[in-house]
């Protein structure tokens, strides 16, 4: 049972935790994440899954993602940045991610809340969504961006653009799990600076609240990727180390790829349909799909006995007409005839009397024989 702790890793030196994918590959003690080329992509990923949150507990784990890299550039005309991505464990590059998507979306999945992926970038290239070609933007499942800073309207980062590729950045990107504050720091440095001796800045450069059990799994990947276009640049990542605490214990972690079966109701928006309250634990919310079972249940349920019903009322009916077309269509009709029938034998008894009376000699009257 590996219980409550700490997961941490440094590059350089630990190459062997760190996963390159596509154009990405190591160079010494750097990693060359595009080639200075058009339409170039790749990821550098921690090859081991992360704790994010607990289900059980509804617990949000504490991270800091500290990252030193240069964007340079050869020609005048650049693009497009590079990103600390957070997403399901076994994800990959996109399809046709490269260019603007910055190798986390593309035109099909960008805004679609499956994506499960939420993203800092530091962006060189001005699309329609961005401010400029020089800012710093917290992205969740899109590429259009949910907060950004334009680093040209800073005025400690005035003079410097990301990729200068004299300027070495250094990144810290930090999660509070109790507070649930994403908060992004920056800080240059120029080629004569002694790099070992870093220090964070005290004020973030972004700062963004999010509850990130409502967007990415329980066992997340953690990763840089970037991406050129039509125009190109280097990303070249020189140090990156991460931590990450939480305090649940992991006996028997879910599967890397820990994504709902079914997607809330409106998958095509990056945000959720509702802010589940930090207090309710996840099993207590209502899934739509169990939702939606009960309903189709009480509905044919409900069809079944409307059914039964007009049958019934068939029956009856059809009874009804077959016990009215066995009788009379008067009922004072046969009481009728049988009166007719019973003054008809009587006159018949009168005459034959008579007959009998007239044949025997007995006939009386006013004037008659005895």
């Amino acid at each position: 049972m590996a219980c409550a702790g700490n997961i941490r890793f440094a590059f350089p030196p630990q190459t062997e935790d760190i996963n390159v994918e596509e154009d990405a590959e190591f160079e010494g003690d750097k990693i060359q994440l595009t080639i200075n080329q058009e339409w170039s992509g790749g990821r550098a990923i921690y090859n081991k899954p992360v704790p994010q949150w607990d289900k059980s507990s509804w617990a949000l784990a504490n991270f800091t993602s500290y990252f030193q890299f240069v964007i340079g550039n050869t020609t005048d005309l650049f693009g497009d940045g590079l990103a600390f991505f957070m997403a399901p464990f076994d994800s990959k590059i996109p399809e046709n991610s490269k260019g603007e998507w910055l190798g986390l979306f593309n035109e099909t999945t960008n805004g679609g809340f499956s994506n499960r992926v939420v993203a800092v970038e530091f962006d060189t290239y001005k699309n329609d969504h961005d401010p400029d070609g020089n800012h710093v933007g917290i992205d969740v499942n899109s590429i259009t961006s949910v907060k950004q800073v334009s680093l040209s309207s800073e005025r400690e980062f005035l003079s410097n653009t990301l990729n200068n590729g004299t300027i070495t950045w250094d990144a810290w990107v930090d999660y509070d799990g109790s507070t649930k504050q994403l908060q992004v720091f920056l800080l240059f440095t120029d080629s004569s600076s002694d790099l070992n001796v870093i220090s964070k800045p005290t004020s973030p450069i972004l700062t963004y609240h999010i509850d990130l059990r409502q967007y990415i799994p329980e066992m997340i990947g953690v990763g840089i990727s970037a991406s050129t276009g039509t125009y190109y640049e280097t990303h070249t990542v020189k140090a990156w180390n991460f931590s990450c605490a939480y305090s649940w214990d992991i006996s028997s972690p879910p599967p890397a790829s820990n994504i709902p079966s079914s997607s809330p109701p409106h998958t095509n928006s990056s945000i959720p349909p509702s802010n589940i309250p930090s207090s309710v634990p996840s099993d207590k919310v209502s899934s739509p799909s169990r939702t939606q079972n009960s309903s189709q249940k009480i509905i044919l349920l409900s069809l079944v006995c409307l059914v039964g019903i007009l049958c019934l009322l068939v029956i009856a009916v059809w009874c009804y007409f077959k016990k009215r077309a066995t009788r009379p269509d008067n009922p004072g009709e046969e009481g009728d005839r049988e009166l007719d029938g019973q003054f008809a034998q009587g006159q018949k008894c009168v005459l034959g009397l008579k007959f009998q009376c007239k044949a025997g000699g007995f006939w009386s009257s006013k004037r008659g024989r005895t």
